[in-house]
């Protein structure tokens, strides 16, 4: 479950975990037999004082169940956690090292050498020529590159 943060509302409380009121540990039979009784409950029940339907308890229990989104919880609510199930070490090994930042970052290069002078204090106009802007070749907003950089939430 993507981290949701709403004013008054601790994120790390809502989870797929946390719907259900389960651990990391939690066979699969008890999170499906837990899923049941709390979707039969009536009153429906709360977490943090929001109502918990049907759907969003099947929901949990159903991710839950899947190995992949399992893994991404456990991660999310237990960063270290302790799960010795075979069918999710291959899916932890994959998610830390997609996480991993490499050891040695790359040194930034300029796109254009003179590109150095936008950033020191204005110089006599005759000693170096300041390029012009077109000439460095930054990236504007709608640009591939410019893409690349943004970062993208889950709305």
């Amino acid at each position: 479950m993507p981290l949701c943060w709403i004013r008054g509302r601790n994120p790390f409380r809502h989870n797929y975990f946390g719907v259900l009121g389960v651990g990391p540990n939690t066979p699969n039979n008890h999170i499906f037999a837990i899923a049941k009784k709390l979707a039969r409950r009536d009153p429906s029940p709360e977490l943090d004082g929001q109502p918990l339907d049907a759907h969003v308890i099947n929901d949990a229990a159903g991710k839950l169940l899947e190995s992949r989104s399992m893994v991404e919880e456990l991660l999310l609510v237990h960063a270290d956690p302790s799960d010795d199930r075979k069918r999710h070490k291959k899916i932890f090994k994959e998610i830390r090292e997609a996480a991993a930042l490499p050891a040695e970052t790359p040194p930034l290069t300029l796109a254009h050498p003179l590109a150095v002078l936008w950033f020191l204090p204005t110089l006599e106009a005759d000693i170096i020529p300041v390029p012009e802007l077109e000439e460095l070749r930054l990236t504007r907003p709608g640009d591939a590159a410019d893409a690349a950089c943004d970062i993208v939430f889950d709305g």
